[in-house]
Formats: C-alpha cells, structure tokens, sequence
C-alpha cells in the first residue's frame, strides 16, 4: 500500500483555516460498541467496491491525469512504473524499487541531486495516486475496515495499520445508497486536526472505473484533472517506449 497524504494541506488548515475546525476524536466502530463481528466493514467496502467498479479500475493499463494542475502522471499500472513531472523537470520512478531516472529540461542528472529529484517524485506519486482512486485501496496490506454510525447511517472506516509513509492513519468514507463515496473524513498524523472533510464528486467513467475529478475541502479544493486510461500508451497520445529506460 502506497500513500501520504500533502503536506500542503497541513500548512494550508494552520495558515488559513486551522482555529475554523474543531478537531473530532475518531468515532468507534459498531463492532466495538455492539460487539458485533467486523465483517460489517469488509461488506461495506465492498459495496463501495462495486460502486467505482473495482475489477474495472484493475484491468486497466495505463493512466494519465494532472492533480492540482501541478503534477503530471503518466502510471504503467501492470508493471507499476511511473512518469512524474513538474516545472521543468521530468522523472522515471519505480515505485517498488525506489528506483529512477531524473532529467531537468531534458538533461540528465545525475548523483545526489537526482537522488532528491527520484525520492520527490515518489512521494508526489504516492500521495496524489491516493486521491486519484483511494476506494481502490480499502483491502491494502495492513488495512482494517470497520462500519460506524454517521449522522444516522453506516459509514466506512478504513484504517491503515502499515505500510505507507503514514501508518495508523484513519479515513471514514461517507457512501451513497449505493456505495459511491460523497466525502470521507480524515485522522492523518501529518494534520493536528482530526475529521476534516473533502468532498468525493464529479464522478466519470474510465475504461469502466469510476473516478472523482473534485474534492472540496471549503478551505481549498482539490481538483483531478486530465485523466486518460488506455491498454497501450499509444492510446494515450505517448510513445511506446516511455519506459524503456528503466527496464534496461
């Protein structure tokens, strides 16, 4: 499991917004309150599997998308191999490996530089990866999921006990009657504030999987934006061998 969550948005609530919210302590789970089994969450997530189409998001290839309009991706997602750029820089990353390849205005670079260039563009693609499809990740290694009551309704909190940059992060998804996440609010190490809320919308289809495009924060939004999902790299306008270089 691969996730973090912007550090942006810890500076942003302090600077902007911080003494608007009021921090809320994690709510328990029906299982801790009835002790009922937790098999509640694992169907809830489910659910919300079949809502954004998970088996659908698993097939597909390749994907592309912006976030915040300051991140480029370009995602081999079967070989999970990664093009990240930003500025004038353009990055090679093996997730997996911790691996890559740096280049700025299209020179190469090399020794520690590159080092911090390659270790910049995995931490962009772990934490943006996260918002671009998040319900995708709710049976990861070292996830618990768990049903609680909100506001009168089941909802699902997912609990990542490994993995991650961010263990012991916490992330309660506000579902439909379907099961498609309108909202999810968050207990992350990297925020002093407990259960501040985005926005889960704009919802469209991809190859079949479901993708939001928004999360409104109040504060600020966070807006997804060019997505392309292709089975050849060619059917996202790109050449063939993006990747070769990392496979040599």
């Amino acid at each position: 499991m691969k996730k973090i969550v912007i550090g942006i948005i810890g500076l942003l609530v302090v600077i902007v917004g911080l003494f608007t919210y009021s921090s809320e302590s994690i709510p328990k789970s029906k299982a801790e309150i009835q002790q009922d089994t937790i098999s509640a969450g694992d169907r809830l997530a489910k659910k919300m599997f079949k809502a954004i189409n998970k088996q659908a998001w698993d097939d597909i290839h390749y994907v592309q998308w912006s976030f915040r309009g300051k991140h480029h991706f370009v995602w081999d997602k079967y070989k999970h191999l990664v093009q990240v750029s930003w500025k004038e820089y353009v990055v090679l990353i093996n997730p997996n490996t911790s691996e890559g390849v740096a280049y700025e205005d299209s020179k190469k670079i090399e020794g520690e530089e590159a080092d911090k260039l390659i270790e910049k563009a995995i931490n962009a693609f772990n934490n943006d990866s996260f918002w671009l499809n998040a319900p995708a990740k709710a049976f990861d290694n070292g996830t618990e999921r768990s049903v609680v009551d909100f506001e009168g309704k089941d909802a699902l909190m997912v609990k990542y006990n490994s993995g991650g940059s961010t263990p012991g992060d916490s992330y309660l998804w506000i579902l439909d009657d379907k099961g498609l996440p309108r909202a999810w609010k968050m207990w992350v190490s990297i925020i002093p504030v407990g259960g501040i809320e985005f926005s889960w919308e704009e919802w469209a289809e991809f190859d079949g999987a479901m993708l939001s495009q928004l999360h409104d924060g109040n504060v600020f939004d966070l807006r997804i934006s060019n997505i392309k999902t292709g089975a050849q790299l060619v059917d996202l306008g790109l050449e063939k061998d993006l990747f070769d270089e990392l496979e040599d």
